[in-house]
């Protein structure tokens, strides 16, 4: 069967209808293709929020937590180069309190970075971050502090700016490392949301179409169909 006499058959086929079913046949089909592009905009905009999810949990969440575990560095450090000042030994039980909660809030953000994750080779990274850290509070840190308590302030002055440079060039290394790979995640999601948009607009773009052509069918086809016996009356 060649395509003419296919398109024939179903023009007959057409012809033949009885009115109400011709009726029943158009608002079948406008609502068939007002479905259907309903029903395709709703995973559009589904995607859309996953999207949306996947940007914040995988890009502007870990950078947030990155930022905070090296400012908290940085600010364990500062404190920690009082302890090699005189001057600033009667504050040392103050100093050492807020170098337990810059510890706790590093602790914290790590916890969360690890268990978070989903990318192997982040994880591996920050697993690598975790142990650098925990060296330098268990170790460095402690003994910092426990130089400036003893009054031995040049041995904590040179421990601090020794082991805080080196500790803090790794981190940095590491962090380096874990953002190109967030980098290199985040232009692929731009990308597939750029792809999703545009899906969508092309989708909305053929329902206006569709829709045109069905308001034309109606009107001029359908129309004239359903008028033509009430006019012979």
């Amino acid at each position: 069967m060649d395509k003419v006499s296919f398109i024939s058959k179903i023009a007959d086929f057409y012809k033949n209808l009885k009115v109400i079913r011709k009726i029943q046949f158009g608002f079948l089909l406008i609502g068939a293709i007002a479905t259907f592009i309903a029903v395709d905009n709703y995973f559009q905009m589904n995607k859309l929020n996953t999207g949306k999810d996947k940007i914040f949990n995988d890009i502007i969440a870990p950078r947030t937590q990155i930022t905070n575990i090296y400012n908290d560095f940085q600010k364990t450090q500062f404190t920690l180069l009082k302890f090699s000042i005189a001057e600033f030994s009667d504050n040392f039980k103050t100093y050492i309190q807020e170098v337990n909660e810059y510890k706790q809030h590093v602790d914290k953000n790590l916890k969360s970075l690890i268990s978070g994750t989903k990318n192997e080779k982040i994880k591996k990274t920050l697993i690598e971050v975790k142990k650098i850290w925990e060296n330098y509070k268990n170790i460095v840190v402690d003994g910092i502090i426990s130089a400036g308590m003893m009054k031995n302030y040049e041995m904590a002055a040179v421990v601090s700016v020794s082991s805080g440079e080196e500790v803090g060039t790794q981190l940095v290394n590491k962090f380096d490392s874990i953002l190109k790979v967030i980098d290199n995640d985040s232009l692929n999601m731009n990308t597939e949301i750029n792809q999703t948009v545009a899906g969508s607009k092309m989708w909305i773009l053929v329902g206006m179409v569709i829709g045109t052509l069905i308001f034309l069918f109606v009107t001029f086809f359908l129309g004239p169909t359903i008028s033509n016996p009430i006019v012979k009356l």
